[in-house]
């Protein structure tokens, strides 16, 4: 079977609105593993990411004249399924089309009734399921009974919808083989990580090493991936480098999980293995939790090579946090970020304006939080009532304030605000974000610090892209 693989098109500007230039550029990790374990079964497989427009995959079908086409979509994205829809049934009418991702696996019914020409949906990690389902399009036009066979989907049995259960999740993800980055022509040359990250060496690889969340943060929906945290072994993670580095030459590496350092013994072992083998000069940066954070667990991440890690501080209003459910205290995070900047690290703080509960007085607790502090870098976004998270579930942040827009398309973080909390406005929380960013950004010590990278050509590009937002 011929199988092509698309991330929803999506321009930068609807992901990041007006940081548009600023922000990464990376396609979704689950379309390599897919992909993977597709071409592996003996399945030609080719990759469209959300920075093709649909007149590019249209010709990526003529050329390529897949069988299967399998879509994946986030919420922002499912504001653009009709239009990948009507594409592929006027181009593709004879191909199987199937979905999957966050979005679809939050609501595999509606996908099914609203879109005829799926076939069918895939709820939560696909890895082992995806081949087995091809066998069954193999052997001709799918029947009901033929799918039930299948693990993990949701599909039409006459006018109700029938599901074959969750697919069991992949407890030993030493199982699944390295990504093919060949699969996305130019993978290394084309795709980059935010500004934040301009020092960090090119060739760069983005990489997950671990799947699962134990916390309940209200603002979050990635539940879907259960609350285990399952990781790669510390020889799958070393062996993997090796293999980049000795195939693609990488520099740098991006690592997307945001529990690599929860294990606190598991990662003072990672970064010896860094170390002895060699490694520790491939910089690397992660996310972390400021609760397992200290100074001599911050000089061994830099040591092996970490130069950044990334906090998601989301406020610094103690009611706030609290209201959100971040089971953190704003003086714990104030010591991890002092601890980590101590020992070399680049810290980079993610916060949320306009959260349940949010007050004129708690945006001036963040904004004092953050001048206050070593922070490298700072994103400020704003609080988006994600579906599948607590505060969607009944509507709970409606106590909180108005639901001033409901169209997804808007549902990007950084220029949508669809909710506005009692006694707030819109242009409130735009002003704050605005004020904050001009008093953190522009102050002559951060400015400063930008000069230690004058020599570095990524740097440079960087720069240019800043160029390109501010003028």
């Amino acid at each position: 079977m011929r199988v092509l693989l698309s991330d929803i098109p999506l321009p930068q500007e609807s992901k990041f609105g007006p940081f548009k230039r600023l922000g990464s550029a990376y396609p979704p990790i689950n379309l390599l593993y897919l992909g993977t374990q597709l071409s592996k079964a003996g399945h030609p497989t080719r990759i469209t990411t959300d920075d093709y427009s649909l007149d590019e995959i249209r010709a990526v079908i003529r050329e390529f004249n897949p069988d299967v086409i399998g879509v994946t979509y986030m919420t922002l994205g499912s504001a653009y399924l009709d239009d990948f829809v009507s594409m592929v049934n006027a181009e593709a009418p004879r191909a199987w089309l199937i979905a999957g991702g966050y979005h679809a696996s939050l609501f595999p019914e509606e996908t099914l009734r609203r879109h005829p020409k799926i076939l069918a949906v895939f709820k939560g990690e696909a890895e082992r399921t995806i081949v087995p389902f091809m066998k069954i399009l193999e052997s001709g036009s799918p029947d009901v009974s033929s799918l039930r066979e299948a693990h993990g989907i949701y599909f039409r049995d006459g006018d109700s919808i029938a599901a074959t259960g969750a697919a069991p999740a992949i407890e030993n993800l030493d199982e699944l083989p390295f990504p093919e980055f060949g699969l996305i022509p130019d993978y290394f040359s084309k795709y980059h990580s935010a500004v934040n990250r301009h020092y960090l060496g090119a060739p760069q690889a983005f990489l997950l090493t671990g799947r699962g969340c134990p916390f309940s943060c209200h603002f979050c929906g990635r539940m879907i991936m259960g609350r285990a945290i399952r990781q790669n072994s510390v020889d799958y993670r070393i062996e993997l480098i090796q293999w980049l580095r000795d195939r693609y030459q990488i520099k740098s590496i991006v690592y997307g999980d945001e529990f690599l350092t929860l294990n606190k013994k598991e990662s003072v072992r990672f970064c010896e293995r860094l170390r002895q083998q060699g490694l520790d000069k491939i910089e690397w940066c992660c996310c972390g939790r400021v609760s397992n954070m200290d100074y001599d667990f911050a000089r061994e991440l830099h040591a092996s090579g970490c130069r950044q890690i990334g906090y998601g501080c989301e406020s610094g209003s103690q009611k706030v946090l609290d209201i959100i459910n971040k089971r953190q205290k704003v003086a714990r995070m104030s010591a991890a970020i002092r601890d980590a900047h101590r020992a070399g690290l680049q810290v980079h703080g993610t916060f949320m304006l306009g959260c349940p509960g949010e007050t004129q007085d708690t945006i001036e607790e963040t904004r004092r939080f953050i001048l206050s502090n070593p922070f490298g870098f700072v994103v400020l976004c704003f609080f988006t009532p994600l579906p599948g998270s607590y505060f969607w579930e009944q509507d709970r942040f409606l106590q909180y304030g108005t639901f001033a827009n409901s169209d997804v398309s808007q549902f990007n973080l950084f220029s949508g605000i669809p909710f506005v909390p009692h006694g707030l406005s819109e242009h409130d929380l735009r002003t704050a974000r605005n004020r904050i960013y001009r008093e953190f950004y522009l102050r002559p010590s951060r400015m400063a610090r930008e000069l230690k990278y004058v020599f570095n050509a990524n740097s440079w590009r960087f720069a240019a892209r800043v160029a390109g937002f501010v003028s």
